[in-house]
C-alpha cells in the first residue's frame, strides 16, 4: 500500500486472512498511521493449540473454500507490535455475533443461490457450502471471530 500521506485511523473488516504477505501488510499499515493512530482490525482465527484432526474437520474445509489461511490471534498481535504498534484491545467477539452463522445458513437455504452457484461453477458452490463448514467450526469454538484496536506510538 502507497499512499502519499498518513491517516489517523486504519480498519480492516475481513480481508487479512486473504493476505498472501502478512508481514508486508502490517509493516506497511504501519508506515501510513500518523502518530497516535488507531488500527482497527476485525478477522477470522482458528483457536490455538488444534490437534491435527480438529485442524481437518473444523478448519482446513474453510480455508479450501473461502480462499483463507487462517492464523492464531497471537500471530496477528506479534505482527502489530513487531512493526511499532501498542495494542490497547484484544478481544474474541464470538458471544456478538453467533447468530450469524445460522442466518447465512438460513439465507442460503434460497434456491436461487444454488442455481446462481451451479450457473457460475465449482468455485461458487464450495464457496456456499463453505458456510456450513464455518458454522461447525464456530459452533465447536475452534473458528472464532476476534477483534484487535492497536495505536501508533504518539510524537
Amino acid at each position: 500500500m502507497n499512499f502519499q500521506k498518513q491517516f489517523d485511523v486504519l480498519w480492516s473488516v475481513e480481508s487479512i486472512s486473504h493476505y498472501q504477505n502478512r508481514q508486508g501488510f502490517f509493516a506497511s499499515a504501519a508506515k501510513l498511521l500518523k502518530p497516535g493512530g488507531c488500527f482497527a482490525i476485525t478477522d477470522w482465527f482458528k483457536k490455538e493449540n488444534l490437534t491435527p484432526a480438529e485442524t481437518r474437520k473444523f478448519i482446513e474445509p474453510i480455508e479450501k473454500s473461502m480462499l483463507v489461511e487462517l492464523q492464531l490471534m497471537d500471530d496477528y498481535q506479534h505482527f502489530l507490535t513487531s512493526n511499532g504498534l501498542q495494542i490497547t484491545h484484544r478481544e474474541i467477539l464470538n458471544k456478538h455475533c453467533a447468530k450469524t452463522w445460522d442466518l447465512c445458513l438460513d439465507i442460503i437455504k434460497d434456491k436461487a443461490f444454488w442455481a446462481l452457484a451451479a450457473k457460475y461453477g465449482t468455485h461458487l458452490v464450495s464457496y456456499l457450502k463453505a458456510f456450513q463448514a464455518m458454522r461447525a467450526g464456530f459452533a465447536s469454538g475452534n473458528f472464532t471471530y476476534g477483534l484487535f484496536v492497536a495505536r501508533a506510538a504518539s510524537t
